[in-house]
């Protein structure tokens, strides 16, 4: 399950392999491109350093065997370490310590993979740390350059986690930096998350589905585009708020009909759906949430957010913002995920309810030897007395408390047997349960 410790490691991670990657290798080609020469020529003046400071592996995508060495296929530890070494004496002071920050950056959430998490201290000192090299980087690279910088920075400290940038970060990993390999298992606990919720809702009996719940579901809609200002987004994601809320309330649209006539085509999915209301939308990275009074209505609201259906009607919606006088470039795209904080709640209320609901039932037998019909008598009145109960109760509660577990013991006896021992009068075992 992802925490918020979990969540910190993530946005560090895809701040440091997205942000890092960009400045370090636009640098790179900044200095390569001042310099006039070969990088491959420029890199053999180096191999004695470089042998004693990369594995094998590094050394063959630096000096394959046969053609020209390829920058992208290179990780973050080779671009500083390279920039840093080959241009040494054309690098400004604030380039090397940017470089040298982003490597102990990597270095420093590197260390953390074993847990694959940050404490709220740490992500902050990493963040700032990284974000002051990344900026003071960008501002020797094109403006182009400089704002696809912030962009990285807003979406990767700000933004959802989205399932494009899962994408394009797990793309990262598998090609260049192999040593990340916990990031991408904790981006496969986020999706585990919905997979889990799904797999128990659908296993609920139809009474369960049924019952009055009152549930609350929250998804975030991201808006990316070209490289825009966080001003200029955040004045469309108005618009799409502000036409969602009208098509909720049954308000005419007169400013946006190509808008809202793509936000009606969902509004109409919903409506469909039995036990499902949309809520009034919020202003924050777009937020729909949705009322369901029923599990079957939660079920229904998480299919049709990860159906085809749904990602179309959300192409067709990211289609008609272009049609928007505004300054934000298109083209743009929406993506929708349900909040993780929203998923974590459900998952802990689904488990909590198999738990109370799933009772294992074992039996103990115990055979009592008794050798008179008093005996057998003095063991009737024990059970009909209500003593064999309490003294079970007490060891129903030794049992809670030092194994962790809530049972519960009932005792019976086998009324065959008892019988059959005061009818024959002899010695006789008696089973207890």
């Amino acid at each position: 399950m992802i925490t918020e410790e979990d969540e910190y490691f993530l946005r560090a991670s895809i701040l440091l392999l997205k942000g890092g990657r960009l400045m370090s290798k636009e640098t790179l080609y900044k200095e390569l491109q001042k310099t006039g020469g070969n990088l491959d020529v420029l890199l053999k003046q180096h191999e004695r350093k470089f042998k004693h400071r990369f594995v094998k592996k590094e050394r063959e995508k630096l000096f394959p065997t046969a053609g020209v060495t390829d920058v992208e296929t290179w990780d973050l530890a080779m671009l500083t370490t390279v920039s840093l070494t080959v241009f040494k004496q054309s690098l400004n002071d604030d380039e090397k310590n940017d470089l040298k920050s982003i490597k102990y950056m990597r270095d420093e959430i590197y260390a953390h993979t074993h847990s694959s998490s940050l404490s709220a201290d740490q992500y902050e000192e990493i963040r700032k740390k990284l974000q002051n090299a990344l900026t003071s980087l960008s501002n020797g690279l094109s403006e182009k350059l400089k704002d696809e910088c912030s962009k990285i920075i807003q979406e990767c400290t700000t933004g959802p986690i989205s399932p494009s940038l899962e994408a394009e970060l797990t793309t990262l990993i598998e090609d260049t930096e192999h040593s990340f390999q916990a990031v991408m298992n904790k981006l496969r606990q986020n999706n585990d998350l919905l997979h889990e919720i799904l797999r128990i809702m659908r296993r609920q009996s139809p009474e369960d589905q049924s019952k009055r719940k009152i549930k609350a579901i929250d998804s975030e809609l991201t808006l990316s585009g070209a490289a825009n200002k966080k001003e200029d987004l955040d004045c469309v994601e108005n618009i799409i708020t502000t036409v969602i809320n009208k098509a909720i309330k049954k308000v005419k649209e007169k400013d946006y009909p190509k808008i809202r006539s793509a936000v009606d085509k969902i509004l109409r999915d919903i409506e469909s759906m039995p036990d499902v209301d949309l809520l009034h939308a919020e202003h924050k990275c777009i937020i729909l949430k949705f009322k369901c009074t029923t599990y079957a209505g939660v079920l229904n609201i998480l299919m049709y957010l990860e159906s085809e259906s749904f990602l179309d009607s959300l192409n067709d919606l990211a289609q008609t913002l272009n049609t928007i006088p505004c300054r934000a470039i298109g083209p743009f795209k929406l993506e929708a995920r349900v909040t993780t904080k929203c998923m974590k709640d459900l998952l802990d209320e689904l488990r909590a309810e198999i738990v109370e609901t799933t009772i294992y039932k074992r039996t103990i037998r115990m055979p009592i030897e008794v050798k008179s019909v008093q005996g057998i008598k003095h063991i009737w009145k024990l059970f009909e007395s209500g003593g064999a109960t309490n003294g079970l109760n007490e060891l129903s509660e030794a049992v809670s408390e030092e194994l962790h577990t809530r049972i519960t013991i009932t005792p019976s006896l086998n009324l065959e047997q008892v019988h059959a021992a005061i009818k024959g009068g002899k010695c006789n075992k008696i089973l207890a349960i």
